[in-house]
């Protein structure tokens, strides 16, 4: 049970950080930092934090609270 346990959540782990950890790779190896610095590229990056951040805000406000009710309720 618990070796297959670890071997589902190192897959689980390996889905989600793999593709963060080649874009690290790809920007480093083409110098993707010097790309950066011109302003429609720290506009997009503003653009995306702040609608992130609405984003995780709204489905902790709303969503909580909901899952909650869900998991409460018998159908």
């Amino acid at each position: 049970m618990s070796l297959t346990f670890a071997f589902m959540a190192s897959c689980a782990l390996l889905l989600l950080f793999l593709p963060v950890i080649v874009l690290i790779f790809r920007a480093i190896e083409t110098r993707g930092w010097q790309a950066m610095q011109s302003a429609g590229v720290t506009d997009a990056i503003l653009l995306s934090l702040s609608t992130a951040s609405a984003s995780v805000t709204l489905t902790v406000i709303f969503g909580t609270p909901l899952a909650y009710l869900l998991a409460r309720q018998r159908f």
